[in-house]
């Protein structure tokens, strides 16, 4: 069997594996601070398309005009209300098939970016490591369970590379032409960065359509283009008004105005924890996610980045001294330059524009395919550069990738605050735990440490979080808690646009803490002269 067709058999092996301690995994995250409003966002839309239908709407949600995010697009989450209907009232049991829909949805993704890989570079191993530095990247490692807005786009950003190359390994055909178009208008629809793929695929069609035809059918070229620009453009923009009820009743006004909202989002006006200092959004450096990346992305990735800039030179240095094509090396790495250009551009725009961005490089999630992507090229390069640049880059390959399994084996559930072995040294000077999803830990803490308080059998807990924990506890454990604003007798907190490891609660005396890496991301607290 060669080395190929076992990788055939194996990754199906691998990927069900995944998805079977995945689905194990769901109970040991909390609800972060987002999942409310997105299924208030669900619950709104479809509250709205079922008056449409039926007549009827529920009075008690409300109306899609009034709602303050009635232009977030909710197209990738409409299965999700099914199990609004199935479970009713059963807030737990909506939450954790929320998770595991969100799951699901990266792994869908995950194969995507694995048979893109697998086809650019010619080799299942290579789109086997590419596809092992997404999926085992440790914040997406816990992400992918929760955050149902920047893990699904960056899923559907993977959908995107591969449904592009079939597209464009095809010869823009209409049937490849409509799956794009169905993939594009999902994801333009889900956060307006994606509209970076149908900017980028036309713009290879017209400049380099043109260059590949033979003389004499460059007029038939420019029809067929034209035709499938325009259809492209319709298509999305339609199938867009379509996957967003906001505008049914006036299309293009809605459009415009949902596009200016989300190009200059200004509402939100938290505190950013950057470097050592409480920042507001507009006080934002420009290398606000170049630092991110440097304190978040595993070292070896760093490594093979830095190696990545090296080999290009030097690429480029061996095409001029030979004299080589522009044309011939911008087309025979195609891909390469796609996924570098839809990694770089949206961060270019977001320095630029000031685009609101905030709780460490979320936003940006997306942009880490187009960085794996362009760190397979280095390996590839360096593997074909002779026995020692090949045994270096296995050797730091497999080191990064056991160390990676490693960290999120030892500090799971608290992947989502991964830092690098260098960035944790500051690990207290940046964004924590700003989902306050440790709330959970925090109160299994709490209960574990004296469960049946002064003889009852509940606690009164206060939370610098917003509760959302409660979502996913057992009527037996909900039981035993009660979340409220004052006369509680513990207090949770979680550094959230706090600097510094230290945190005063006053009237209260800390008795344990989180610890991650050597930074705080939780500690709770017992109010003074309470006896348990």
């Amino acid at each position: 069997m060669t080395k190929e067709k076992a990788f055939r058999v194996l990754i199906p092996l691998v990927i069900i594996i995944y998805i079977i301690v995945g689905r194990f995994l769901l109970l040991d995250y909390g609800v972060s601070r987002d999942e409310r409003a997105e299924r208030q966002s669900l619950q709104v839309n479809m509250n709205y398309v079922t008056e449409l239908v039926t007549g009827q709407s529920d009075e008690n949600i409300t109306p899609l005009f009034e709602y303050k995010d009635k232009y977030y697009g909710m197209s990738a989450q409409f299965p999700m209300a099914v199990f609004e209907y199935l479970f009713k009232d059963n807030i737990r049991s909506i939450f954790l098939a929320r998770h595991l829909y969100t799951f699901l949805f990266c792994c869908l993704g995950y194969i995507c970016f694995y048979l893109f890989t697998s086809k650019v570079f010619k080799s299942g191993a290579m789109g086997a490591l590419g596809t092992a530095m997404v999926a085992l990247y440790p914040r997406f490692f816990a992400e992918q369970f929760y955050n149902i807005k920047d893990m699904v786009f960056m899923s559907l950003f993977m959908i995107n590379l591969f449904v592009v190359y079939l597209l464009v390994e095809n010869g823009f055909k209409w049937r490849h032409c409509l799956l794009f178009i169905l993939v594009s208008a999902v994801s333009v629809n889900v956060r307006i960065m994606g509209a970076v793929f149908p900017a980028l695929v036309l713009g290879y069609m017209w400049v380099f359509g043109i260059r590949e035809k033979r003389e004499g059918e460059e007029k038939l070229f420019v029809k067929k283009a034209l035709a499938q620009t325009l259809a492209l453009i319709f298509g999305i923009l339609v199938l867009l008004v379509i996957l967003t009820p906001v505008t049914w009743h006036s299309p293009i006004k809605q459009l415009v105005r949902m596009f200016k909202t989300f190009l200059d989002y200004g509402r939100w006006n938290g505190t950013i924890v950057f470097m050592g200092e409480a920042l507001t959004k507009d006080q934002l450096p420009w290398y606000y996610v170049p630092v991110w990346l440097l304190i978040s992305l595993p070292i070896w990735y760093i490594i093979l980045g830095l190696a990545a800039v090296v080999l290009f030179v030097i690429a480029v240095a061996g095409a001029v001294r030979k004299k080589t094509k522009f044309n011939d090396i911008v087309l025979g790495n195609k891909y390469i330059i796609l996924a570098f250009a839809a990694g770089f551009l949206p961060w270019l725009s977001v320095a630029i524009t000031h685009a609101t961005i905030y709780n460490g490089w979320r936003h940006l999630y997306f942009v880490m395919p187009s960085i794996v992507t362009v760190l397979l090229w280095a390996v590839k390069r360096l593997l074909g550069s002779g026995k020692l640049f090949r045994v270096s880059a296995m050797a730091l390959i497999a080191a990064g990738l056991l160390t990676q399994v490693v960290w999120i084996c030892k500090y799971h559930p608290y992947e989502y605050v991964y830092l690098n072995e260098i960035g944790s040294l500051f690990g207290d000077q940046f964004d924590r735990d700003y989902w306050t999803l440790s709330e959970y830990q925090a109160y299994e803490k709490i209960r574990d440490v004296n469960p049946e308080l002064t003889g009852r059998d509940y606690f009164w807990m206060g939370s610098q979080g917003a509760g959302y924990f409660e979502y996913v506890l057992k009527d037996e454990e909900e039981e035993k808690v009660a979340v409220r604003a004052d006369g509680y007798e513990y207090y949770a907190a979680f550094y959230r646009g706090v600097v510094g490891n230290e945190y005063t609660v006053e009237g209260f005396t800390e008795i344990d803490s989180i610890y991650v890496n050597g930074f705080k991301i939780a500690s709770i607290y017992i109010k003074d002269g309470f006896e348990p």
